[in-house]
């Protein structure tokens, strides 16, 4: 792309968001390059030179040093406290063209690498591609707040927390401040604060404030206190919110996170751009001021995959995949049956009732149901052998589970609210699966699997009986169910209106368990009852089952030793008080419940 004369300064944004796949990253970085290089072209004859990106860090580096000098002596300047809000770059010479790599939010969960290794690999590997600004996505709440904290304080670039003041695990800045020519740039990061995201609008239990409310009030202090001629600001939320945004600043841009569908919109002057998720494609974004004061917004986007492959990253994610591909052969479930998940959007799927059953007595409930959306839906497994590798790729998503008294009459207008298509052939995203104990007569099977629009009557989907005893409608059932259809994710309206009218059977904001998690203690505790009686586990009598004679006792039944990340799972199923053992106690639960 050729690039204007615009001498009085160059900003290049290269844009991604929302990154579960370490696929492209290779391809990611050769555009990344390829980009850089067209800015130094572009810059070719000037005095000034551009900041490359290992130049923008070691400038970043000369002025955090400065910064902390400047603080020892006159305390914070402004923003979170005990942590520096900019980080302007500021040398003897500066550069009037800079490149800034961003990604909004959703960087380190959920993947298929987060549960074995909370982001670390995806930490890794944006440090290397790169990446000089974040801010936060909801996903990042996934993680314990031990592992976040140990991700943020990994990472290279700026990680800036506009909204959520009081996060201090580590303490981030507000905002950034860069320099390109003519052109002070203020840059801020914001995460939604929308009750169908977050319940009660807290991350990791700290209070998130209104994101277009900070946003104008940073924008204000860039320009006035801090001499900002340009502000963009980084945003993980709805589009819609974008453009609440963007009507009520006079931000420059919004480069956006959240939803999966590129975007590229001007409201109120404001460009606003997503571009999709998994870096599949890259959004070059260009800022740029004419030496007589003109502000110039010019943006496109490139797909990966017309580059080729950065040999270094292509190594590095090869070796960052080698845990997942170790537990690839490690079986989880082996139901003697076709698994499938085809269809979770249209139909009752082998797979989700096999989920909802691992669920209910794992939670030890009446009902347990997961809606569609929560399961990859082309995933099938002709054998019905499923391992955790594969858990991790059927279940992408960081589902958290809840359990609730519900009366039957709520249950059964959920189910069929949930299932009814609308035209025909649609596919609904809340379409609730159960567990196996739940007894329906004509269910929805629709779209492309099954019944013709004729034969969505009325009276489909009707529950006969739970765990082999006839349906009460009123009466209450113990269910577990995802905690964001009580707060309108899907709009099953059955259930927003049972969390509006029973606020106080709702558990508190932290009160979930994954559903992932909930599965694999489920397989785990089935892989313990084939190991016998404890006495058979306990290889040197002394009372207790040790990490190794677990493991030699699975390679005496089994006839190969589990990974280390089998083992956790195996010993975190049955590890009431977290000793690293198991007692005679723990194991007649386990049989107990078995």
């Amino acid at each position: 792309m050729a690039l204007g004369r615009t001498r009085g300064g160059l900003v290049r944004f290269l844009a991604i968001n929302d990154v579960y796949t370490l696929d492209n990253l290779s391809r990611l970085k050769v555009l990344f390059d390829t980009k850089e290089r067209e800015v130094c072209a572009w810059q070719a004859g000037s005095d000034a030179g551009v900041a490359s990106h290992d130049q923008q860090r070691q400038q970043r580096q000369q002025q955090s040093q400065q910064q902390e000098q400047q603080q020892q002596s006159q305390g914070p300047l402004s923003g979170v406290a005990g942590a520096s809000p900019e980080h302007a770059i500021s040398s003897p010479s500066v550069p009037s063209g800079v490149v800034i790599k961003t990604l909004a939010g959703d960087f380190l969960s959920p993947n298929v690498l987060s549960p074995i290794d909370s982001g670390f690999a995806f930490m890794k590997c944006f440090n290397e591609v790169g990446i000089s600004h974040f801010c936060f996505g909801n996903h990042e709440a996934n993680l314990h707040i031990n592992q976040l904290e140990e991700r943020l304080r990994e990472c290279k670039g700026v990680v800036m927390n506009s909204n959520v003041p009081t996060f201090d695990r580590p303490e981030l800045p507000a905002f950034d401040i860069v320099q390109a020519g003519d052109i002070k740039l203020g840059l801020l990061g914001v995460v939604t604060n929308e009750k169908t995201v977050f319940l009660n609008s807290t991350f990791k239990n700290y209070p998130i404030l209104d994101p277009i409310e900070v946003s104008v009030r940073f924008e204000k202090e860039l320009r006035e206190v801090h001499g900002c001629t340009h502000v963009v600001a980084l945003t993980h939320q709805s589009i819609g919110r974008d453009r609440e945004l963007a009507q009520a600043s006079t931000i420059n841009a919004i480069i956006g996170g959240h939803e999966h569908t590129p975007f590229d919109e001007l409201v109120n002057d404001c460009r606003i751009i997503k571009t999709g998720k998994d870096a599949e494609f890259c959004g070059i974004l260009d800022l740029g001021l004419s030496p007589d004061g003109e502000t110039s917004v010019s943006y496109h986007a490139e797909p990966a995959a017309d580059y080729g492959r950065d040999p270094d990253i292509e190594h590095l994610v090869s070796v960052c995949m080698d845990s997942v591909r170790q537990l690839g052969t490690e079986i989880m479930i082996d139901a003697g049956h076709r698994l499938s998940a085809k269809g979770t959007r249209f139909r009752p799927t082998e797979l989700g009732m096999l989920f909802g059953t691992y669920i209910r007595k794992e939670l030890e409930t009446e009902v347990a149901m997961i809606n569609g959306a929560t399961i990859k839906a082309q995933s099938d497994f002709p054998l019905g052998q499923v391992s955790l590798a594969d858990l991790n790729t059927v279940l992408p998503f960081p589902t958290k589970l809840v359990t609730v008294l519900m009366p039957g009459s709520v249950l059964q207008d959920a189910v069929r609210f949930s299932r009814s298509n609308r035209p025909w052939n649609t596919e609904k995203r809340g379409f609730l699966q159960l567990d196996a104990d739940v007894e329906i007569v004509s269910p929805t099977v629709s779209g492309p699997y099954g019944n013709a629009p004729d034969d969505q009557t009325a009276d489909r989907d009707t529950i006969v009986s739970i765990n082999g005893k006839a349906f009460e409608p009123n009466r209450d059932y113990l269910v577990a169910l995802p905690r964001n259809l009580l707060n309108g994710f899907c709009e099953i309206e059955p259930l927003i209106q049972f969390a509006q009218d029973y606020p106080e059977r709702l558990p508190g904001a932290d009160v979930f368990i994954p559903a992932k998690d909930v599965i694999v203690r489920c397989c785990a505790r089935r892989v313990w009852a084939q190991l016998g009686e404890f006495d058979q586990i306990d290889l040197d009598r002394d009372g207790y089952v040790s990490r190794s004679e677990l493991k030699q006792r699975i390679h005496d039944v089994i006839g190969s030793s589990p990974s280390e990340a089998i083992l956790d799972g195996l010993i975190d199923a049955l590890d009431v008080n977290r000793d690293g053992i198991i007692s005679p106690s723990e194991y007649a639960r386990l049989r107990k419940k078995l």
